[in-house]
């Protein structure tokens, strides 16, 4: 069972863990977001065209997606996580409008269905705004279709189907994503209410208060603590003292006896 866990956790740190240089905590996740979505899309794209090539008599899997997916994937492993989510975003409306207007599409109004998960992954990659503009290119690329493959799409109504759910989750991707980026702010200010708080306690205290290391350097001392070892302020004494054993013990030896 500890081999198979081992497995699995080089497995995730090989194809899905953003490389090291990339220290932002949101641009990590969303690179690691960005890296689960592209490879069951290529593991997908490949079992479905190996089944048409297997059943459907002529059909010609729709290369440039490869090129998209793989490209974005290769790009995100290295140092462009935003040139990879921009080409994976655009490769939906690129890759459905011409799988459609160059005949390859087995089914055109299923194809259109596929444009919504290119809105889910933008709700997940990118900011509301970008998001909405995303929403109505995609909208427009569906819009097209009776002026462009009227054959395929003789009026609008052949495309309401499509055309609604699309509207729809665009609708309510947005505004989930306005709900929790509200959410955030409220979560945010929450805290700040909360550090600004805990600050003006420690700061206004009577009682020296002081953190440190486990190895006995000062993170942050208040200004009582500073006045307390003849300070003029919490920044001069942290300037000037880099041993807590030579100023909180008389005898330095007694703190390593308490940890």
């Amino acid at each position: 069972m500890r081999s198979v866990s081992n497995m699995v956790g080089s497995l995730q740190k090989l194809l899905i863990e953003p490389p090291a240089h990339i220290r932002d905590v949101e641009l990590r996740h969303k690179s690691r977001l960005l890296n689960i979505f592209l490879l069951p899309m290529i593991l997908i794209f490949i079992g479905v065209d190996a089944t048409h090539l297997a059943t459907v008599p002529g059909y010609a899997p729709p290369w440039y997606g490869y090129v998209f997916l793989i490209a974005s994937y290769l790009l995100n492993r290295g140092r462009f996580y935003r040139f990879a989510a921009f080409l994976t975003l655009v490769m939906f409306p690129f890759v459905i409008f011409v799988n459609i207007v160059s005949g390859g599409a087995i089914n055109s109004t299923s194809t259109l269905y596929y444009l919504i998960p290119g809105l889910v992954l933008a709700g997940i990659l990118m900011p509301v705004g970008a998001t909405a503009f995303f929403a109505l290119i995609e909208i427009a690329v569906m819009l097209s279709m009776p002026f462009v493959v009227p054959q395929m799409f003789p009026d609008i109504e052949s495309i309401v189907g499509p055309f609604s759910t699309l509207v729809i989750c665009g609708v309510l991707v947005i505004a989930s994503m306005a709900f929790r980026d509200q959410l955030e702010l409220d979560r945010q200010e929450s805290l700040r209410t909360a550090e600004e708080k805990y600050r003006g306690i420690v700061e206004n205290s009577i009682d020296g208060i002081f953190q440190s290391t486990p190895e006995g350097r000062f993170l942050s001392v208040n200004p009582t603590m500073a006045r307390m070892y003849g300070y003029d302020s919490p920044e001069d004494m942290l300037k000037n003292v880099t041993d807590i054993s030579s100023q909180i013990y008389v005898d330095p030896a007694a703190r390593s006896d308490l940890r």
